[in-house]
């Protein structure tokens, strides 16, 4: 029949047509009374729309105003229909909210539309539909009850080009009315049950939040209560945010399928690197996209999901009190899942209830596994208070730690001082049996990684090939550093088989027991160098803890054994410590000085002005220096170089004063000896060459029989003008010889017989009876045949000028064991004890030798000492104004 004949067909039985529609409404109603389910009523009726008109097949499409979206929800094809319409449609979705207005008007339609595939006015979308389907006429009745528009029926015709009659029209129309009716009564009913469903899902989040403080079982009991609502997805998860408010933690997470993980997440990764987390933690608000494959801002991980079949996301974060703690993730794949406000809704109120439960859980976990952790680290606190062993620390810290939190793999790796070699200690944890370190910690390994930072390292994975553990079959691992001084001195390995085991606080927990163990591993090398100290530096000196030795103590210890006077005041100038120096230059001790004023060293020989201009520039921050006169306790003055720094706080405001006094009396004394000593040289230079002068001209104009007694007189200035000369020789020589010179020795006892005669007749001379006691054998000394001769001379000379006539001068020489000793005793006027300590004082001369006229430069007794102590050896004095004077030299004998 063509499709003119089944026109005029259709046309000349209407009334058949009238009695049939009756009968197929009879049974739309029948179906609609006949069955509860919903799906079964609706492709009935979908099969009455087919067969009532003749049509090739016919959808029924349910609108979802929630989600903006209408999703065919029954169909029904005839034989007649092509093979490709034959195939199902059942939940294609169409978007309501299409920018494309002709699109619009079709899905939101409030009369029936006839439709060919060969109309130009037919919207793309349309047509190409019609085409793909080999559909060449179509007709769409709105279902709708009370005015409001709950979907569609789409009628297709795919034999020929057809033209719906209206009473077909009006026909298809009273059908749609009944699906109309189910369909809104069965979107009644699914909101009702919903209803139900969100109030059933709230009271079983609420009693269970309330019931357990467990983070993992409120997480699982969350996600479980997400996925048993939320139809359609294949994937959710919850993920803890991080202190710092960006890095995520991933606490748990379920699928429906292992190939629905495609997006991996580490143990921590960051939200700002992902476009959709950064605006749910962001914007405090559910983010959702319902086809990843129209999303144009993807990241490349995402992108990759995609490809592998991603297609629909819900993001919805954690609050509390506003501020984000978290972020619940579902997915869905190969289809897109459209989510509607009210399964948002759900989530967000499931969320909001779950998230203050979650994180008094966290809370509550934290605070126990910080108790826990926060008990160990004071018992290895106590450990290393108690002992200063390292290898007794290591084996009690491993040993504990070990069983009560990381049993798989724990212990110390100790690096060189090279920091080229590792070496396990010998209390390692789980360490398998001939580890070679050399071999396991490559350029890339997390071993090397810490190292080279100087800070904890944790990796979380199974790529084995990029990070080398130090067991097989670890998947998380932890290494972190002890230092000293910024210097790595050991290693904290920890590993574990499970993935993502390690988290920020092991980090935080590992980090505190390095401190810890660093701190002690200082010490004990403290307390080594110390006790190795101890042997050779003075039996004061006590062991002491690395941590007692603060900057004050040492401080305190320069000021102490510093050779000038040290003051410490405050502001106002009241003096807070002296040191030792300071009171053996004052007389004072520290107890007399504390809380004194500066002022009690005035002597009141300095202008007022002096002390004006020091008290001004300190204050203004300069520091002081100039010399002043001093008074001691005894009432003595002396002369002082006086340095003033003030002292700063971190502020930079003058908190104190630091003054330097160095005792310049001796200097003074020298210099002023030095003087006297120029004058002398001068006087004693100019006597003889005066003398010589005069002779020379009395020896050319003078009588020729005095001229014996005139030359007489020359060779006796000049050679006192040779010994003076000579002296000043030997002074220059000594001061820039070398101190020893062990290859040089003298026979003393034929040195002594040698210079005996002129002894005695000097003692003779001046009528001063000589005794001499000397050893017939003696070693070798070591000094030479000069300085020894001149040492003897010297000092028996000095003996001999002053002691009076019939006084007694005594001279003893003998072996003294290893050394040769030389004694020279007279009972002459003797030295006072103040002139004692200057008396081998170069230039130094004493009031007796001015007293009774006695010539010379004061060189004499300094050539002497110089001579001594350049062969190792040593001289002292005694002396009293009634017995006299000692003096006593000791050579070396030479080896």
């Amino acid at each position: 029949m063509s499709k003119q004949d089944s026109s005029r067909h259709y046309r000349s039985d209407n009334g058949l047509k009238s009695e049939v529609g009756q009968d197929v409404l009879l049974e739309a109603i029948t179906a609609v009374s006949a069955s509860l389910d919903v799906n079964t009523i609706l492709s009935q009726l979908a099969e009455q729309l087919v067969q009532v008109i003749n049509a090739t097949s016919a959808y029924i499409v349910g609108r979802r105003d929630d989600i903006q979206t209408a999703i065919i929800i029954a169909e029904y094809q005839s034989e007649e229909a092509t093979s490709a319409e034959k195939v199902s449609k059942l939940d294609i979705s169409y978007d309501l909210k299409s920018q494309d207005e002709a699109k619009a008007a079709w899905l939101h339609t409030a009369e029936p539309i006839v439709a060919h595939a060969v109309n130009p006015d037919l919207p793309v979308w349309r047509r190409q539909q019609m085409l793909d389907f080999k559909v060449k006429s179509s007709l769409i009745v709105p279902l709708a009850v009370k005015g409001k528009i709950v979907g569609y029926a789409d009628i297709w015709e795919s034999r020929y080009r057809r033209d719906f009659l209206p009473n077909e029209i009006a026909l298809c129309e009273a059908i749609s009315k009944h699906a109309a009716i189910v369909l809104s009564n069965a979107q009644i009913y699914e909101s009702e049950r919903r209803r139900r469903q969100e109030a059933e899902i709230f009271n079983e989040v609420s009693e269970y939040v309330t019931a357990t403080l467990d983070l993992d079982e409120v997480v699982n009991r969350t996600l479980h209560t997400i996925r048993r609502y939320l139809v359609g997805i294949h994937s959710c998860n919850i993920a803890i945010l991080e202190p710092d408010g960006d890095n995520l933690r991933l606490m748990s997470d379920w699928v429906i399928d292992p190939s629905y993980t495609k997006i991996e997440f580490d143990v921590q990764f960051k939200a700002s690197e992902s476009y959709a987390t950064n605006i749910a933690l962001q914007k405090r608000q559910p983010f959702w996209i319902n086809d990843l494959r129209q999303y144009p801002f993807a990241n490349a991980r995402l992108k990759n999901a995609v490809k592998q079949g991603l297609c629909s996301l819900l993001y919805i974060p954690l609050l509390v009190q506003d501020r984000p703690i978290g972020l619940l993730l579902i997915h869905a794949w190969h289809a897109p899942r459209p989510f509607s406000q009210e399964e948002i809704m759900l989530c967000k109120g499931v969320v909001n209830q779950a998230a203050l439960a979650i994180e008094h859980a966290r809370l509550f976990t934290e605070t126990r596994q910080q108790a826990k952790e926060l008990a160990l680290l004071n018992q290895v606190s106590t450990i290393a208070g108690e002992t200063t062993e390292i290898d007794d620390l290591f084996q009690e810290a491993t040993m504990l730690i070990s069983e009560n939190l990381y049993p798989e793999l724990f212990g110390f790796v100790i690096l060189d001082q090279l920091g080229r070699k590792l070496v396990p200690h010998s209390s390692f944890v789980g360490l398998l049996p001939n580890t070679q370190f050399e071999e396991i910690v490559t350029v890339e390994s997390i071993v090397q990684r810490a190292i080279n930072i100087g800070e904890p390292v944790i990796r979380s994975n199974n790529d084995t090939n990029s990070l080398s553990y130090l067991l097989p079959s670890s998947q998380s691992a932890v290494v972190t550093p002890i230092k000293i001084n910024d210097r790595v001195v050991a290693l904290i390995c920890v590993e574990s088989c499970e993935k993502y085991r390690f988290k920020s606080n092991d980090v935080r927990f590992l980090r505190t027991l390095a401190g810890q163990i660093s701190t002690a591993m200082e010490r004990a090398h403290l307390y080594e160098t110390l006790r190795q100290q101890a042997d050779t530096l003075a039996r004061k000196v006590t062991v002491r803890t690395a941590e007692l030795q603060a900057e004050k103590d040492r401080t305190l210890a320069i000021l102490e054994s510093a050779g000038e006077g040290i003051v410490l005041t405050d502001i106002n100038g009241r003096i807070l410590y002296v040191n030792p120096a300071l009171e053996k230059q004052s007389g004072y001790c520290q107890d007399e000085l504390l809380n004194q004023s500066p002022r009690i060293f005035n002597s009141g020989k300095m202008p007022d002005s002096t002390f004006s201009e020091l008290w001004q520039t300190v204050l203004e921050g300069s520091y002081w220096s100039g010399e002043v006169i001093n008074l001691r306790k005894d009432g003595t003055l002396y002369d002082v170089s006086l340095t003033v720094t003030p002292l700063r706080s971190s502020d930079g405001d003058v908190t104190g004063f630091v003054s330097v006094h160095a005792d310049i009396t001796r200097l003074k004394e020298v210099d002023r000896l030095k003087t006297q000593f120029t004058s002398t040289v001068t006087h004693e230079l100019r006597t003889p060459l005066t003398s010589i002068k005069t002779y020379l001209s009395l020896l050319e104009r003078g009588k020729p029989e005095k001229r014996d007694r005139y030359l007489r007189v020359l060779h006796e200035e000049t050679d006192r003008l040779t010994r003076l000369i000579q002296d000043l020789l030997d002074l220059s020589r000594l001061e820039t010889a070398s101190p020893y010179n062990y290859e040089t020795s003298v026979d003393p006892v034929e040195r002594i017989n040698a210079l005996l005669p002129g002894f005695r007749a000097e003692a003779d001379k001046r009528t001063i009876l000589f005794k001499e006691q000397v050893s017939s054998e003696l070693p070798l000394v070591s000094a030479s045949e000069l300085h020894f001769d001149t040492v003897l001379t010297n000092l028996l000379t000095n003996a001999f000028v002053f002691t009076p006539e019939r006084g007694e001068v005594f001279l003893s020489i003998f072996d003294q064991g290893d050394c040769l000793q030389i004694d020279i005793v007279d009972n002459g006027v003797g030295v006072p004890d103040e002139e004692l300590e200057k008396i081998f004082d170069r230039f130094f001369r004493g009031e007796a030798a001015n007293d009774l006229g006695v010539p010379g430069t004061g060189l004499g007794l300094s050539i002497v000492k110089s001579i001594v102590e350049r062969y190792g050896g040593e001289i002292q004095v005694t002396s009293s104004a009634e017995d006299g004077t000692r003096f006593s030299v000791w050579f070396p004998f030479f080896k």
